[in-house]
């Protein structure tokens, strides 16, 4: 199984979000198809929002869903057992929607400047907020580890393999693991990079135990006008 590392979408790097989408930009997008969909002209204008606080949805049901906001679709359709990357959106009170096969899930939040916010979408469509998301790694810490119970039974520990290879306490925290590729028991790979701080969602389902990496900021580029949000 390939990591499930968040692609959709960029995060941005810690550069204060100030991105420009000039007009000849936002007319590539939308007439030449310089862009892959109207997720990517929506989510150019989210980016241009300065020092934002940042929200990512784990879909936890098994259908795909939107995520909307300010009436745009600001990334791709979300499939399940999977998440966004963390988007910038705003500051103070924010309501964001998430769609899902008619039905329009509303969440209201309240956004603090350059802080991490997932909301968790259950199976029932109810939905959880995690809050207080750390975007980047510090000298102690670049991963939070955040159990979700959905039905399954939890594991106790995980143990790890690759890059590092210790065994994990399955409890909300914060964590230190080495750069590189790390594997988890179900056989999904997580690439740890510099910098950047992730949490790993260990999601106890039904069916097995799934693992989501959600990438908390951003190793790439910028986009630039007339350019994708690949």
């Amino acid at each position: 199984m390939s990591a499930r590392t968040c692609s959709r979408g960029q995060l941005k790097p810690p550069i204060h979000m100030k991105y420009f989408a000039p007009l000849a930009g936002i007319a590539c997008l939308l007439a030449v198809g310089c862009g892959d969909s109207k997720a990517d002209s929506a989510l150019a204008k989210v980016q241009n929002k300065k020092n934002p606080g940042y929200v990512r949805i784990v879909n936890l049901t098994s259908k795909n869903i939107e995520f909307w906001y300010k009436n745009r679709i600001v990334s791709p359709t979300l499939p399940g057992m999977d998440a966004t990357d963390m988007l910038p959106i705003g500051t103070g009170d924010q309501t964001i929607r998430i769609e899902q096969e008619g039905k329009k899930i509303e969440v209201k939040l309240k956004l603090t400047t350059e802080i991490g916010n997932t909301v968790v979408l259950n199976p029932d469509q109810t939905t959880r907020v995690i809050d207080n998301e750390q975007r980047y790694a510090t000298a102690d810490s670049n991963v939070r580890v955040m159990p979700i119970e959905d039905g399954g039974t939890m594991p106790a520990t995980v143990k790890l393999s690759g890059a590092d290879s210790k065994t994990l306490t399955v409890k909300d925290g914060l964590i230190n693991l080495n750069q590189g590729s790390i594997n988890l028991p179900d056989g999904t790979t997580m690439v740890v990079k510099d910098k950047i701080a992730y949490t790993l969602f260990i999601i106890a389902a039904k069916d097995k135990v799934h693992y989501i990496l959600g990438k908390n900021a951003s190793d790439k580029k910028p986009i630039a006008a007339g350019t994708s949000a690949a």
